[in-house]
C-alpha cells in the first residue's frame, strides 16, 4: 500500500511540476490548463498539458527548464504535451503546434537526447539534431523552416531531412522542398551564449521588419531584465517569405 501511495505521489508531482516560464507576452494570450482559461503573464510558470493560445497581433515567448526557447506567433495555439528533463537520456519533450506560427531554439536536450524531442503539427512530426527551426500552419499548408543545424520531418509515413537554410512545404501534393533560400537568422552570438534577452530583442526586430520598421520603438517589448542587441547585421530577410509572422 505504501509503495502504491509513493508511486501515485511521484506521478502527481511530475504532472504538476513546473516545466518552464513565460518570459515575454506581447499583446493578449491565454493559457488553457485543464478546464481553466488563465491570462498569460510575464513570469507565469507552465505545467505539462498547458496550451498557449495567442490573440491577433500577439506574441508569447517561453523558456523551458532545459533552456529550450519557444516563440509563439499571433493567432496561434501551441501545447506542451510531455516534459521530462533530468539531465540524462531519459529526458523527453513533446510539443504540439495546433495552429499558427512557432519558432524553437532547442536547449540542453538537443545534446543529451535529441531523438526524444518532438514537435507535432496537424499533419506531421518534427524531430531534431540540435537546431533552430520554425513551423507555420496556413490553412491546409504547413511550412517548416530550418535556420540552424538540421531537422527531419515525418509526413504520411515518409521521413525527410531538412538542413539549415532550407524549408519544406507540406500539403495535399505531399512534400515540396526549397533549397538555398535566404532565411532570417538570429545573431549567432545570441544563440551560442543562450542569451534569452538577445533572442527576444531579435524576435521583435524580425516581427516589425518589412511592415513596421519605421515604428520600431512603438512595437518594442522587453524581457524581465532587458539588454537589447546592438548588432543585428546578420538579419537577412527571406525574399520569398518576407515575414514568418505574415498572416
Amino acid at each position: 500500500m505504501k509503495k502504491l501511495f509513493l508511486i501515485l505521489l511521484m506521478t502527481t508531482v511530475i504532472i504538476w511540476a513546473n516545466i518552464g516560464t513565460i518570459m515575454v507576452v506581447k499583446g493578449k494570450a491565454d493559457v488553457k490548463r485543464s478546464t481553466k482559461i488563465l491570462t498569460a503573464k510575464n513570469g507565469m510558470e507552465l505545467l505539462v498539458g498547458d496550451e498557449i493560445i495567442t490573440k491577433i497581433q500577439s506574441r508569447v515567448q517561453v523558456m523551458l527548464k532545459d533552456d529550450t526557447i519557444i516563440t509563439i506567433g499571433p493567432k496561434s495555439s501551441f501545447g506542451f504535451d510531455d516534459f521530462i528533463f533530468d539531465g540524462t537520456k531519459n529526458s523527453k519533450i513533446s510539443l504540439k503546434s495546433n495552429r499558427g506560427f512557432f519558432r524553437s531554439v532547442t536547449g540542453k536536450i538537443s545534446k543529451i537526447a535529441p531523438e526524444r524531442f518532438k514537435v507535432k503539427t496537424v499533419s506531421a512530426t518534427i524531430g531534431i539534431r540540435g537546431t533552430d527551426f520554425s513551423g507555420e500552419i496556413i490553412g491546409d499548408v504547413e511550412i517548416i523552416k530550418c535556420y540552424k543545424g538540421s531537422i527531419y520531418v515525418e509526413f504520411e509515413g515518409i521521413s525527410r531531412a531538412v538542413e539549415a537554410g532550407n524549408m519544406i512545404e507540406l500539403g495535399d501534393t505531399g512534400f515540396k522542398t526549397k533549397r538555398n533560400i535566404s532565411i532570417m537568422k538570429m545573431p549567432k552570438k545570441a544563440i551560442n551564449n543562450r542569451k534569452l534577452d538577445s533572442i527576444i530583442s531579435n524576435e521583435v526586430i524580425r516581427d516589425i521588419t518589412q511592415k513596421n520598421y519605421d515604428n520600431i520603438d512603438k512595437y518594442e517589448i522587453k524581457p524581465i531584465e532587458p539588454k537589447l542587441v546592438e548588432d543585428e547585421s546578420d538579419l537577412q530577410p527571406d525574399k520569398e517569405h518576407p515575414s514568418d509572422y505574415n498572416y
